[in-house]
């Protein structure tokens, strides 16, 4: 059975700990191979070797971080297939859907490589005599920490911004998933793409998590998974005032408006909630549909999940074995609140060897519930009717999260007063999970801080530093 082991100054190299997590093809429940357990000195290790690179990739022209970024890019392409395959065993994706992930990985890296000559500053007009300009510096080492339900797309994410602002990074993935993520390393090192020490992996658990997150030597921290787990990050960086960027749950609204395209806003609604069996943060799990169309939405909702539910090709599996058992003790628990039923899929067309879990709607008048209230993170959605647009407002805002929402409907003045009112960091009208690796993903409230994706996480892995001269030091 194949280990996967550590990367630190460019090697792969085995823990002194010498033991390891096994880890699983969730589409059958079976262990596929093994990823090593980390200890805090191979952390200590990793950090160092970082922290040697960090002048010299820090210093470099940027013209030539950029081509280091498009030639990652370009490996990534060019070993689509076999690092397809990882995520695919990994997480139980279909052909199609890691392929897709591997492409985004790619654009994450040719996307924030075009960015890096333009870490130039400003110029600030203070007056006759001063020349003053703010200069944007790369942090030094980056502590990275990924998730389990995308993780190559999610390394390539928060490291290629870090890597481009002239940081290298230490990133610790997931120990659900951490295989792909060690095999492009290896690929990037064999390719002799950057230096020894711009990128480390260190795998494990999440105590190898804390020790990269108050590592003294780390001086900036990505990391994006749950909100309790976020919640310790934060106070760990907030002991030594280190600057975090944290993506964390949701529960996002999908609002269909009265004068939505009815067809689009339920295949939308549906996208929303079934992708990647719901494992997405920015899954669109509460539905709320205006009155007068509320029995026709459901209608066609209904006769779509039933279509969808017989094509095989369109079931994923939850992850985790925890996580199978979290979503199927969220399902029972609506039940037994005596939640209606919209919509469950036929128990046999749940694929029935692995943890496949059936595709559930309920029906709610009220968002204090077990479903409403919770990311489930699963294929699990709510359905609830509004009257006006001020009760569609309150309702999408009910939430401690504030990560995404989507809009259907052609009114632009509905639209735009519903865009200005909720509290989310992304919003999608009539497409939902619209855009790419340009679009600034953060939250609001406990949903997160700070923006991963875009420009903006570009300068969020610098700092800014504001310089005065006066041009006639004699005045």
């Amino acid at each position: 059975m194949q280990k996967y082991h550590l990367l630190i100054n460019g090697q792969q190299c085995q823990s002194d700990g010498a033991s390891f997590f096994p880890a699983f093809d969730p589409t059958k429940g079976e262990q596929v191979h093994l990823i090593t357990q980390s200890t805090p000195d191979d952390v200590n290790n990793a950090v160092a070797a970082a922290k040697r690179a960090a002048a010299a990739w820090g210093q470099l022209r940027p013209l030539f971080r950029g081509r280091a970024m498009h030639a990652i890019a370009q490996l990534i392409r060019t070993n689509k297939a076999h690092l397809s395959s990882i995520e695919s065993l990994n997480t139980g994706k279909t052909k199609g859907a890691a392929d897709r992930e591997m492409d985004i990985a790619a654009e994450y890296f040719e996307f924030f490589g075009n960015l890096t000559s333009q870490r130039g500053g400003e110029l600030i007009d203070i007056g006759d005599g001063y020349h003053c300009f703010n200069q944007h510096e790369p942090y030094g080492v980056v502590g990275i920490i990924t998730p389990w339900n995308l993780p190559l797309n999610q390394f390539a994410r928060s490291a290629a911004a870090a890597l481009a602002a002239g940081n290298t990074v230490v990133v610790k993935p997931s120990e659900h998933t951490s295989a792909s993520t060690v095999e492009l390393v290896t690929l990037i090192f064999q390719a002799d793409i950057v230096a020894p020490g711009v990128i480390n992996v260190v795998t494990g658990d999440g105590k190898i998590g804390s020790a990269l997150v108050g590592h003294p030597d780390v001086a900036k921290v990505s990391f994006t998974g749950s909100v309790q787990t976020g919640k310790s990050v934060g106070a760990l960086c907030a002991s030594s005032v280190k600057p975090v960027t944290l993506e964390l749950g949701g529960k996002s609204p999908n609002i269909v408006l009265a004068d939505a395209d009815l067809d689009r806003a339920v295949q939308g609604c549906i996208k929303g909630f079934v992708s990647n069996a719901g494992q997405v943060c920015i899954a669109g799990s509460r539905i709320f549909v205006h009155a007068s169309i509320y029995d026709a939405f459901q209608e066609k909702l209904t006769e779509a999940l039933s279509r969808l539910d017989q094509s095989r090709e369109s079931w994923a599996p939850i992850i985790t074995r925890q996580q199978y058992q979290k979503v199927l003790n969220f399902i029972a628990a609506g039940e037994k609140e005596n939640l209606p039923l919209v919509y469950r899929s036929d128990a046999s067309l749940v694929p029935q060897q692995g943890w496949f879990v059936p595709r559930v709607v309920f029906a709610v008048t009220d968002e204090d519930n077990c479903i409403s209230s919770n990311e489930i993170f699963g294929s699990v959605a709510v359905l609830r009717k509004f009257e006006s647009l001020q009760e569609c407002i309150a309702l999408a805002n009910h939430t401690n999260f504030g990560l995404a929402a989507g809009v259907w409907g052609r009114d632009i003045s509905s639209i735009h007063q519903l865009v200005s009112r909720i509290e989310a960091g992304q919003i999608f009208v009539n497409d939902y999970f619209a855009g790419g690796v340009e679009n600034p993903l953060g939250g609001y409230k406990e949903s997160g801080i700070g923006k991963e994706k875009g420009i903006q996480a570009y300068l969020n892995y610098q700092r800014s530093k504001n310089v005065v001269i006066a041009l006639d030091p004699a005045q």
